[in-house]
């Protein structure tokens, strides 16, 4: 999954936090914003990865393949959705 930390309804640290309840998916922030703090605070509240916008499409690209090789090497959960009030996902192999 791919958040920014500006959304609408929630900001994206509180879509993160909920998702990571429910499900280890990989996320990854993509946002406009550089500083350290939010940077920090989006990876304690479960994102596995930061990336800032305007930065290379390839980069991107890797580091979600990357988080996406992860999770198929160590995946030990049978579970292919997720589901709350905001938020639907239904995951395809």
């Amino acid at each position: 999954m791919i958040f920014d930390l500006v959304m609408p309804m929630m900001s994206g640290v509180e879509v993160c936090r909920h998702v990571r309840s429910m499900s280890d998916v990989p996320i990854v922030f993509l946002s406009g914003f550089e500083d350290i703090d939010q940077k920090i605070e989006s990876l304690l509240a479960g994102g596995d990865d930061f990336v800032v916008k305007g930065g290379s499409l390839t980069e991107l690209m890797t580091r979600i393949e990357s988080n996406l090789r992860r999770v198929r090497c160590c995946s030990h959960s049978n579970k292919r959705s997720i589901s709350g009030r905001f938020l639907r996902c239904q995951f395809r192999d």
